[in-house]
């Protein structure tokens, strides 16, 4: 393969202490994809949201509906960012 190739890195950060976690890397995300990082990240016993009461996302197309809920159901309340108009 030559030539650029683009990555999607998701990762998440606790505001107050700065960590950061990366949940996954992929060449190719879709929904598939976005449902096992949300899965990882909610994990009753190592998810890094384990005890976080917010998720805080931009309006990407890729936080679909049941990536919200997945999250929802774990007792992370995803909140959207405004949209923003250029």
């Amino acid at each position: 393969m030559a030539g650029l190739v683009r990555y999607v890195v998701f990762f998440v950060m606790k505001l107050k202490t700065r960590a950061v976690q990366s949940a996954g890397i992929t060449r190719h995300p879709d929904g598939n994809w976005m449902m096992q990082v949300a899965r990882s990240l909610t994990d009753d016993d190592d998810g890094f949201l384990r005890g976080m009461e917010y998720l805080i996302l931009d309006r990407d197309a890729l936080y679909s509906g049941d990536f919200r809920d997945l999250l929802g159901d774990s007792g992370v309340k995803p909140l959207l960012l405004p949209g923003v108009r250029i």
